[in-house]
C-alpha cells in the first residue's frame, strides 16, 4: 500500500505501479515520480523552473546535479584553490643531561629514576603502615519496590444482559441540496459533470463537454464548456472562463480566471494566474498566492515574487536533479557594482573536506566533499569581508547552508591574479635569456 504520496494534475504518477510508493510527490500534468523520498516538478515539456515569479529565491538543498541529454549526471560543487608546498623541517636539537624519568613499583613501594649523566637511583619501600579499620559506615536507604507481577487470568464471561427499551425518534433533519438536471443554484449539472455551489445560470455544457468538476461559488462569464473536458477547478471565481480547455486543476480564490483553452496548467493560490496571457497557455505550473507575473509555457514557478527562500524539503536535505541552474544575473537588476578586491588569498584560506551526513539529516550514505560553512565564516570574518556565501541559520532548528555558486567568483579572480603572476615571471626568464 502507497503512504505520504502527493500527486496534483491531470494525469500525474498514473503511469507508475504506486503499490509501494511512499513519500512521493508529483506536481504538474503527466508528472511521474518513480523514485520514493522524491519530489518531480513538472513533466518531461517542462523547460525553465523559477524559484519566485521574479527568480529571487535561494533554493536550499543538500546536493544539486546537472542532467545531460543522455541522462548521465553530474553534481554541482565548489572548486578549491592550490595549496603551497610544506617548508623543510628543521635538525633535531642536542640530547640534553638531567633526569630522564621515574617509576613506582606498587607491589614493593620502591621508586626508581632515571638519568642520563649516571645519577639514578632507587628508593626503599615508600608505603606507610596499614592504618586502623574505619568505622561502620550507616545502613543504605532501602531499594525501589520490585515490579508488579503479571495481570492474572480473565474471569469466566457473564451472562448476556436484557434488551433495552427502545429509544425516541430524533428530528427530522434539513433537506438536502436540489438535484434537478438543470438546476445549477446550487445542487449538480448531470451525470458527466458536478457542479457544486452558486454558479451562474448561463453556464451550460455541450455534449463534448465532460468529466469536468466544479465547486463553489462562481460567476461564469462567458458562453461555458464547449468541449473542454478533465478541468477540476475549486474555489471562487477560479477558472470561470474556460470554453475549450482541459487537463487544467485550478484551486484558490479567482485562480486561473482567463484560462479559455488552456490545456495541462496547474495554479494553486489565491488570485494566481489571473493575467489575460493566459488564455492559451499550455503546461504551466504556478503555485503560491498572487502570482500574476505573464509566464511561457513549460514553465513552472514556486512562490510569488516576495519569495525569498524555496527549500526543496523541510530539512533542506533534499538533492535537486535538472539540466542546468541559472541564478537571476541581470545587469538592469544590479547597482554599486564594484570590482571584486580577493581571490587567491581568499581561496588558499578555505579548507576542503569530505564527510558523510548524518543519519538523522539525510539518508544518503555516499562519501561527500565541499566546505564547512563555520570555516567559511571564520574566514570572512578575519579578513572583514561580506559575500553571500554563507546562508546563516534563521532559527535554532535551522541549519547554515554554502552557495557553492558564489565561489566561482573568488576563484575566477583567484585565476587572474595568478596568471599576472606567470605573465610576469615570463617576462623576468625572458630578459634573463637576453
Amino acid at each position: 500500500m502507497g503512504s505520504s504520496n502527493t500527486f496534483l494534475g491531470h494525469n500525474a504518477n498514473t503511469g507508475t505501479n504506486q503499490a509501494g510508493a511512499s513519500n512521493r510527490t508529483a506536481l504538474g500534468a503527466g508528472a511521474t515520480a518513480t523514485v520514493n523520498k522524491s519530489v518531480v516538478l513538472g513533466n518531461s515539456l517542462v523547460e525553465q523552473v523559477w524559484m519566485s515569479s521574479d527568480k529571487g529565491a535561494s533554493v536550499y538543498a543538500a546536493k544539486y546535479y546537472t542532467v545531460d541529454s543522455n541522462g548521465n549526471a553530474t553534481e554541482l560543487t565548489g572548486g578549491s584553490g592550490g595549496s603551497g608546498s610544506d617548508g623543510a623541517d628543521g635538525a633535531d636539537g642536542a640530547d640534553g643531561k638531567g633526569w630522564t624519568g621515574g617509576s613506582y613499583d606498587s607491589s614493593t613501594g620502591v621508586v626508581t629514576f632515571t638519568s642520563n649523566d649516571g645519577l639514578g637511583f632507587t628508593t626503599g619501600d615508600l608505603r606507610g603502615a596499614t592504618g586502623a579499620t574505619g568505622a561502620t559506615g550507616a545502613t543504605g536507604a532501602a531499594g525501589a519496590d520490585g515490579a508488579d507481577g503479571a495481570d492474572g487470568a480473565a474471569g469466566a464471561k457473564g451472562d448476556k444482559g436484557d434488551k433495552g427499551d427502545k429509544g425516541d425518534k430524533g428530528d427530522t433533519g434539513d433537506s438536502g441540496v436540489a438535484g434537478a438536471v438543470n438546476d445549477l443554484t446550487d445542487g449538480f449539472k448531470d451525470t458527466s459533470n458536478l457542479v457544486v455551489g452558486e454558479v451562474s445560470s448561463n453556464l451550460t455544457f455541450e455534449s463534448a463537454a465532460v468529466k469536468n468538476t466544479i465547486i463553489g461559488m462562481n460567476d461564469w462569464t462567458d458562453a461555458g464548456l464547449t468541449t473542454g473536458y478533465n478541468n477540476t477547478v475549486i474555489g471562487f471565481n477560479s477558472g470561470k472562463k474556460i470554453t475549450t480547455g482541459k487537463w487544467n486543476t485550478l484551486i484558490g480564490t479567482s485562480t486561473g480566471q482567463f484560462i479559455v483553452g488552456g490545456n495541462s496548467n496547474v495554479f494553486i493560490g489565491n488570485n494566481t494566474g489571473v493575467i489575460a496571457a493566459n488564455a492559451g497557455s499550455q503546461n504551466r505550473i504556478a503555485i503560491g498566492a498572487g502570482i500574476t507575473h505573464q509566464l511561457g509555457n513549460n514553465i513552472a514557478v514556486i512562490g510569488n515574487a516576495t519569495v525569498t527562500d524555496v527549500y526543496l524539503s523541510y530539512d533542506a536535505g533534499a538533492t535537486a536533479h535538472a539540466a542546468a541552474f541559472t541564478e537571476s544575473s541581470d545587469l538592469k537588476l544590479k547597482d554599486f557594482i564594484q570590482p571584486l578586491d580577493y581571490g587567491l588569498s581568499y581561496i588558499l584560506k578555505l579548507n576542503p573536506v569530505s564527510y558523510y551526513w548524518k543519519d538523522s539529516f539525510s539518508g544518503d550514505k555516499t562519501l561527500q566533499i565541499g566546505l564547512i560553512a563555520q570555516d567559511i565564516e571564520k574566514v570572512n570574518a578575519t579578513m572583514q569581508i561580506e559575500n553571500q556565501i554563507v546562508h546563516k541559520a534563521k532559527s535554532d532548528d535551522d541549519s547554515m547552508g554554502v552557495e557553492y555558486s558564489k565561489l566561482v567568483v573568488p576563484l575566477i579572480k583567484a585565476v587572474q591574479e595568478l596568471n599576472s603572476e606567470i605573465e610576469k615571471l615570463k617576462a623576468e626568464i625572458e630578459e634573463l635569456k637576453k
